[in-house]
Formats: C-alpha cells, structure tokens, sequence
C-alpha cells in the first residue's frame, strides 16, 4: 500500500511541476473492493493535484467487469471532485478530452477543428499482438479504426511506448518477480499538428524489493527453525531490520498460517 501511494504521489507531483493535466487510462484500483482507509489516502494523494485529472475506468474497477460505476470507488473520487470521468471533458475550451471505459465502442469525433484527445481503457500494442490475444489492435489499426486525435491515451496492457501520437504508460508497479527489469513510467507528452514527443518520466524504485519477496514466500512454507535461522542471519547482515519484516510477514498471512509464523519468530 505504501509503494502504490508513494508511486501516486509522485505521478501528482510530475503534474504539477510540468503544469499538465493528469490522464489516467483506467484500472485506478485492482478491485473495486477496497477498504475505506485505502480510499481515503489516495483521495488525499489526489487532493494535491493543482491540474485536472481525467480518467476512464478498467475492467478491475468495476465488479465482474459490469459496467456499472456506482458500485466503484471511481464514481465517488468523482463526486469528490478529485478526478473528472465524464464522457467529454474540456481543458482550457481548446482541448476536448473523450473518454471510453472498458469495452465501449470508440468513435470518432464529431468535430475534428479542435484539439480531440482520446483516453481509453482498450487493449493496444506498439506493432505486433500476441496471436492468442482477440480483440487486439496495434498503435496503426487503432488510428485507422477510430481517426481525428490529435493524441491517443490508452491503458489495460501493461507494455508501455509512445509512438506516432499513440501513449500506452503500463503498469506504475512490477507485480510480480518476473517484472524485475520492468522499468515503471509515465510519459510527459507535447504534441500539436506537425510534431510529436513523449518523455518517459520513471518511477523511482525500492532496491532489494524482490529480495524481501522471496524471504517472505519462503517464510510462508517453512517447517523448520533452522531455515528461520538463516533468513534472520541474511536480514541481520543487512539494512534491514528484523522487526518490520516480522510485521511484514504476519500483515501478509491470516488463520492458522499467521499463528505459525508468530510462533517461529518468538522460538526464534
């Protein structure tokens, strides 16, 4: 949790120093279902941005993938005012923002003598789809199937490029051990009629977060002190401290799994 509003935090303050609306391209949350405290604490995360905040929504916003934002944290960060999810939203009467949620049609607009940008949440790769992928379209065939933006701001698949006024930022997080090398971002973008550049700003990453991963993993399925004994020993030749990864490891376990840790590390 603290990794996810660190990362926000620093998505915001990019906005702000750069003096840019913020696009968010769906999948705030993973799961509809979170507590009021997580809420709460992105909703005063939110509260910092000095510039609009446009979103869509992703399927995991919603439960059961069902369009229906009423049952989404998403809805009410929009009454807050923290972020705006209408269909159209307009910048500065000269930009006019469409947004499409989770498997809605895109359409072309309507007046192609403005600034148009599109914000979705559409499943969208740099050149080639992968062939068990359906419903999947690249940077060129989305141009082709929905044209008249001046910018395309897509999210769902977690590669991120910017090419020929096309955005997909990807993932803010590495969630799991094989995106060790990922490198998390977003993209400051300039465009107008004759140019096209996007900037990949990165977020700053933990070092020895896969470490701990892996300790934790273990810690799950161990059956002995001695295994115990030496995770300790790896944690106490390093900066970290055994105290917070005990309270790590008990935060990431419930029922009868919890009690057993607990109880290694008091043998321990």
């Amino acid at each position: 949790m603290r990794t996810q509003l660190r990362k926000l935090g620093q998505l915001v303050e990019w906005s702000n120093e750069k003096q840019a609306p913020l696009l968010l391209g769906g999948d705030i949350f993973d799961t509809p279902q979170i507590s009021f405290r997580f809420y709460n604490l992105v909703s005063d995360v939110l509260r910092m941005a000095k510039q609009p905040v446009v979103a869509t929504w992703g399927q995991h916003d919603v439960l059961a993938h069902v369009p229906d934002l009423y049952v989404s944290p998403v809805l009410a960060l929009y009454h807050e005012r923290k972020l705006n999810v209408l269909n159209e939203v307009w910048i500065n009467r000269s930009c006019r923002i469409k947004t499409f949620g989770f498997g809605e049609k895109l359409t072309t607009p309507d007046n192609q003598t403005i600034f148009n940008v599109m914000l979705a949440h559409t499943p969208v790769y740099e050149r080639i789809v992968p062939p068990y992928m359906k419903d999947v379209v690249t940077a060129k065939q989305l141009k082709k199937q929905a044209p008249g933006y001046m910018l395309y701001v897509c999210g769902d698949i977690h590669e991120p490029f910017a090419v020929d006024h096309v955005v997909v930022s990807g993932n803010m997080l590495r969630t799991s051990k094989d995106k060790i090398g990922y490198k998390p971002r977003a993209y400051y973008v300039e465009v107008d009629n004759s140019s096209f550049q996007a900037e990949p700003l990165f977020f700053d990453i933990e070092e020895g977060v896969f470490n701990d991963l892996t300790l934790e993993n273990t810690i799950r399925t161990v059956k002995d002190k001695a295994k115990l004994y030496a995770m300790m020993d790896k944690l106490r030749h390093s900066d970290r401290k055994v105290m917070s990864y005990k309270e790590r490891c008990l935060d990431r376990a419930s029922g009868e799994l919890r009690d057993h840790i607990a109880k290694l590390f008091d043998e321990v």
